[in-house]
């Protein structure tokens, strides 16, 4: 497969094409690089400008736990999981070194050293997400630079679609909403989760940014 490097923020920005093999080190019961090996590899990682589809031959060769996140319809990039701490949050890296944080599957944080950094300061909230009906958190955003109070309503739905996971049909997939909105500023928007039926987040579509589009993510783990 061919595909082309680019920053995930700043798409005009492209690079040579590469196909690697990465050793691979386990963190917990999921496989993960170690933090200090971050440097040179996640920079070696495959980055498409154009959406692919995940085949059971790519997952079989990638030995560790990585994710598929597309920006809207400006580009897809591979994440690799570098982390899973105490407060079971995971760290996503890309080759231009935006970090995401997840927690069950929700996105706590983003880092980036251009712009569109946010983190909610209360990220404990989630700990029983998506098991639970609401929520209010704190945001903090660059680009604006601010604070905003937030309020979260989430609501398990009955879904008739098809689900396909590694060109396969899954059954019993669990569908959830997450309706958002921000006091003092207008921006409000709803969230879309999916888990399998070991309640595993295998996508979700959400919003991170008021000045991002919303971003698409496909969870694939290793163990």
């Amino acid at each position: 497969m061919k595909a082309r490097v680019f920053s995930w923020i700043h798409l005009g920005q492209h690079y040579m094409t590469k196909l690697i093999f990465l050793i691979i080190f386990f963190l917990s019961s999921c496989a993960g690089i170690q933090y200090q090996n971050l440097p040179k590899m996640v920079n070696e990682l495959v980055f498409g400008a154009e959406d692919f589809v995940i085949d059971q031959s790519f997952y079989d060769n990638f030995e560790f736990s990585f994710a598929k996140i597309r920006i809207g319809r400006s580009g897809t990039a591979i994440f690799v999981l570098s982390g899973i701490n105490s407060n079971n949050e995971y760290e996503w890296v890309s080759s231009t070194k935006e970090k995401l944080i997840t927690k069950n599957g929700k996105v706590i944080k983003l880092f980036s050293e251009k712009e569109y950094t946010f983190s909610y300061l209360n990220p404990s909230v989630f700990n029983n997400f998506p098991n639970q009906d609401f929520s209010e958190h704190l945001i903090e955003l660059e680009y604006p630079s601010a604070v905003f109070k937030q309020s979260s309503v989430i609501k398990k739905n009955s879904t008739n679609q098809p689900f396909k996971f590694l060109g396969k049909e899954l059954s019993n997939v669990t569908y959830f909403t997450e309706t958002v909105r921000t006091e003092r500023f207008k921006w409000e928007f709803t969230n879309e989760y999916w888990f399998n039926e070991s309640q595993q987040i295998i996508k979700s579509s959400q919003y991170l940014h008021p000045n991002l589009q919303k971003i698409t993510i496909e969870f694939y783990f290793k163990y």
